[in-house]
């Protein structure tokens, strides 16, 4: 009996990897930081070298140009180390191999295994909200760096770290029972991969061998998902494109253009009819409305928002006063100093802690590539506003289910000039 590995197969193994570094549970709390996220970083350098196209080449130049900067400010600030510069390697050259191993047919194998894994989520979140203590059984356990504080009196209180359960297929901690969030450590994150594949879907139509049937399972698969996932940031960004992809037109997309329609006029009766009948308590009063104007309906951010923008603000003085970076070390002492800031604004924190000169070429890194792909303006518009919001909403400079993107357009056009070509006889 022969066993063998097919070439689909083994990119959808990569993409899933990428799906594990995408901040996934098992990622942040068991490779993380550890030797073996040391010898991943070994691996990749060594897949990339062979896997290389000439397009490519520019991004190995900023991998060096980062690592360079990083060694700078670690001489003049401090706080800054080779772990900082794995952070962003590790996602960065993974993209580099998934993408460049079968340029072609990955975006359909992304969208497929997103899919997949977001129904499989869809079905163990109901599992969840109906029985999560027979769920907990049935997964393994660990401690997640999440914790709750249990009051005991009006100020004694004890502070206990989360438990999470599952690791490969699903996941859910203790404090978030009532929201999907995949395979990763917080909605946040889940909601980048499950909007990923839905860009896929809607704007990448010339790119996949997909049948229109199929492509509307799979658009309404992922939007059950991102409604799951309950994150205020997956929605603004799935309205976004829906929207977008229903004022658009083109033979390729005529066929599921209709559904799409047909899914926001069904979408936007519910949430007319939700907030007439509940108001206040309604679905987009809570999860939009309140988040953005408060309850005096003026402008101001409400909730994780407030404090992203805090640390944004925070981030920027600290760009104009030190332009070569303070080490990271020295600007969470500043944060700690802040009140009102917080998690996420990573792209402001990074220029912060590393200096201008690199906040500027990952800035330069995420837009030269858009501008110079072939898709439409309105796609390109629409994929700098999914970049950049998770450059602002999150915590990492490289999620590879954003900067996936990049990668693929620009290897697409240069599908068959690798650097190396390596063939195996057999």
């Amino acid at each position: 009996m022969k066993f063998k590995i097919k070439k689909s197969d083994f990119q959808y193994l990569l993409i899933y990897f990428m799906m594990i570094v995408n901040h996934s549970c098992l990622y942040m709390y068991f490779i993380y930081g550890t030797k073996i996220q040391l010898a991943i970083t070994g691996i990749l350098v060594v897949a990339t070298f062979f896997s290389l196209r000439k397009s490519n080449l520019p991004y190995v130049g900023v991998l060096g140009a980062l690592l360079l900067c990083s060694i700078v400010t670690r001489l003049t600030a401090g706080g800054v180390g080779i772990d900082s510069w794995i952070e962003y390697a590790v996602p960065f050259l993974l993209c580099i191999c998934t993408v460049n191993y079968d340029v072609e047919g990955f975006p359909k194998r992304v969208l497929k295994i997103v899919t997949f894994l977001a129904a499989i989520s869809i079905v163990f979140y109901i599992f969840q909200l109906i029985s999560p203590n027979l769920l907990k059984n049935l997964m393994i356990n660990y401690k997640t760096a999440f914790e709750t504080r249990y009051y005991h009196t009006a100020y004694n209180y004890s502070t206990i770290r989360d438990n999470g359960y599952g690791l490969l297929l699903y996941t859910f901690r203790e404090g978030e029972i009532f929201r999907n969030k995949g395979l990763y450590t917080e909605p946040g994150v889940c909601e980048i991969v499950y909007n990923a594949g839905l860009f896929i879907a809607l704007f990448m139509r010339e790119h996949l061998d997909i049948s229109d049937k199929k492509l509307k399972k799979y658009i309404t698969i992922l939007i059950v998902a991102i409604i799951t996932v309950q994150s205020t940031t997956g929605y603004v960004m799935m309205g976004i494109m829906l929207v977008v992809f229903a004022i658009q037109s083109g033979r390729s997309i005529k066929g599921i253009h209709k559904y799409v329609r047909w899914v926001l006029i069904f979408a936007i009766m519910l949430l007319v009819g939700d907030i007439a009948i509940r108001g206040e308590s309604s679905f987009l009063y809570v999860t939009i409305i309140q988040k953005l104007f408060g309850n005096n309906y003026e402008f101001e951010i409400q909730a994780s928002g407030q404090y992203r923008l805090g640390a944004a603000q925070v981030a920027a003085e600290t760009m104009i006063k030190h332009p070569f970076g303070v080490g990271f070390d020295n600007f969470k002492r500043i944060m700690n100093a802040t009140e009102d800031a917080g998690g996420g604004a990573v792209l402001f924190k990074f220029g912060a802690a590393v200096g201008v000169v690199p906040f500027l070429i990952v800035i330069a890194t995420y837009l030269i590539p858009i501008f110079k792909c072939e898709e439409k303006w309105l796609v390109k518009i629409v994929l700098i506003v999914l970049c950049f919001a998770r450059l602002f909403a999150q915590s990492s400079i490289f999620y590879p289910f954003v900067f996936m993107f990049i990668i693929y357009y620009s290897s697409i056009k240069s599908s068959n000039s690798k650097i190396i070509s390596v063939r195996i006889k057999s």
